[in-house]
């Protein structure tokens, strides 16, 4: 497990939840992995505005804003 790992929330309309680990990122991944829709989940902007944990990253129309996930996971260090 990833000592630096930071919570978020993603959301999709193949999933949503609180990624608090590792382990529940790499599910993530392989749900994106396995629908073959070519999307990469470390492309998913974060929310504009969100009542959710906080950060949240996602595909639905409220992520609009510029950061990505990529870059998140790049400034707290943590693997992807």
């Amino acid at each position: 497990m990833n000592s630096n790992w930071k919570n978020f929330w993603f959301e999709s309309n193949l999933c949503w939840g609180n990624i608090k680990c590792f382990e529940d990122w790499e599910r993530i991944k392989k749900i994106f992995k396995d629908e073959g829709l070519g999307l990469d989940p470390l492309n998913a902007k974060e929310c504009k505005w969100s009542t959710l944990e906080k950060p949240n990253y996602g595909f639905r129309r409220e992520h609009i804003k510029k950061e990505i996930l990529r870059e998140f996971f790049k400034e707290n260090n943590m693997k992807s």
